[in-house]
């Protein structure tokens, strides 16, 4: 597996976010783990980081099968 960690350390909002790739059955499984400092922080970004986490894998999707 691969995994990749960053830190988005941002005034009105930081996390640590973990992506790990992992080969299954001829796929690729991906976990997304946002862990952010403070519990309001979340609070915060909780209503349009689902909607934006969704794009950013679209993207990430398109990609790589531009890419096959």
């Amino acid at each position: 597996y691969e995994r990749i960690v960053l830190r988005h350390w941002r005034p009105m909002h930081q996390f640590d976010l973990t992506t790990t790739l992992t080969d299954e059955a001829n796929a690729i499984r991906l976990t997304w783990i946002m862990v952010f400092e403070k519990e309001e922080e979340a609070d915060l970004v909780r209503a349009f980081v689902p909607a934006a986490n969704e794009q950013n894998l679209d993207r990430l999707e398109a990609l790589l099968s531009a890419s096959k």
